[in-house]
């Protein structure tokens, strides 16, 4: 199953290495499945602040 993680940079609340302990936790778990790291400048309500730019990501990531 393809999974990505859309790190918020400016995030406050869940700051920008957690993201990347996140990411790197469900790596070991899934090995053969990896996560992919996005990263936007945006703060932790990224779909208010950057609507269309968290949009594309997911477009993307879909």
């Amino acid at each position: 199953m393809k999974r990505t993680y859309i790190r918020c940079m400016q995030d406050q609340t869940a700051v920008p290495s957690t993201g990347a302990a996140i990411v790197a936790d469900m790596n070991a778990a899934w090995p053969s499945s990896p996560t992919d790291l996005v990263d936007i400048e945006a703060s932790h309500e990224v779909m208010f602040a950057k609507p269309v730019e968290l949009a594309n990501l997911l477009v993307k990531a879909a």
